[in-house]
């Protein structure tokens, strides 16, 4: 994902240690939100053009 900020993180990493063993957790990060809204419409957006496409081919 060559989009992702190199400098802001696109996860926050927390770490849990009042268990048996530590346990390491991901949080999405503000910066990995807004990186995720941006992919998911370029997603979409291809997704729909790949749709007109095939369409004649039915």
């Amino acid at each position: 994902m060559s989009r992702l900020p190199e400098r802001r993180p696109a996860h926050r990493t927390t770490w849990n240690t009042d268990d048996s063993g530590p346990r390491k957790f991901y949080r999405v990060s503000p910066d990995g939100a807004l990186v995720r809204t941006g992919l998911l419409r370029e997603w979409q957006t291809l997704g729909a053009s790949i749709s007109r496409l095939t369409q004649g081919d039915r």
